[in-house]
């Protein structure tokens, strides 16, 4: 029986942590994966063992406690590095748009300190999203969008790894940036998936897909509904 491995973000009192819970493959999620999600769901063991998940999991468990979730601070947005295991994560105190991206390494004893990411930077980071491959790592930020000007509203961005390295974050261009606020996103193999609160959305905010050199497609009803509609990685 193959994994469908889920990273949680729950609120707890009177912080939020990081929770990972395994369920059994199922055809409701395989049908939705492949009609909506194009795999943002890991259907191998692959990411579970990443995780330190080696069955399958009725209740879900806290990940890295005292190492990853700590009971002084609020994590949030977990995502798993494709190439080397690692969690990638972000951290807050009182201001939810104040983020801090962090990561740590897996290894053979469990995960390791976490440390800052070289790109966070002073202003708010968080929701990490790896392309397929792992190439490109996708956050969203409210840092200026051009050097020296002033701190915008949220964008999505990108940094690229090349030879183990990451360089320098930049805006993604438009569609997947609009003149709103888009404030999370999901990448395949085909397309970018952000929400945004571009015109057009039902709600606070709206799930969009874009693909090609296209406009962003709005997903409607009832993917979209009348609230606060995000993607997940």
């Amino acid at each position: 029986m193959r994994l469908v491995t889920f990273m949680l973000v729950l609120l707890t009192v009177p912080v939020s942590a990081l929770w990972v819970q395994s369920a059994a493959d199922s055809a409701a999620i395989r049908e939705a994966a492949l009609d909506y999600i194009e795999g943002w769901y890991t259907n191998d063991a692959g990411t579970a063992a990443a995780l330190g998940v080696s069955e399958v999991q009725e209740q879900a468990e806290l990940v890295g406690p005292g190492v990853i979730s700590l009971p002084d601070r609020n994590e949030a947005f977990p995502a798993v590095d494709p190439r080397d295991g690692s969690l990638w994560f972000s951290i807050y105190d009182d201001s939810f748009d104040e983020q801090t991206i962090m990561f740590a390494r897996r290894t053979e004893s469990g995960w390791a300190r976490p440390e800052v990411a070289p790109f966070s930077g002073p202003w708010g980071a968080r929701a990490t999203r790896f392309s397929p491959d792992g190439g490109i790592l996708y956050f969203t930020s409210s840092r200026p969008r051009a050097p020296g000007g002033p701190s915008a509203d949220m964008n999505i961005w990108r940094v690229e790894r090349s030879d183990g390295t990451w360089g320098e974050p930049e805006p993604v261009p438009g569609p997947v940036n609009s003149e709103a606020s888009d404030i999370h996103s999901s990448a395949t193999h085909r397309s970018v998936w952000v929400a945004s609160r571009r015109s057009g959305s039902l709600g606070r905010s709206d799930i969009f897909r874009v693909g090609g050199a296209g406009p962003a497609e709005h997903l409607g009803a009832p993917i979209n509904a009348n609230g606060l509609n995000r993607t997940c990685g």
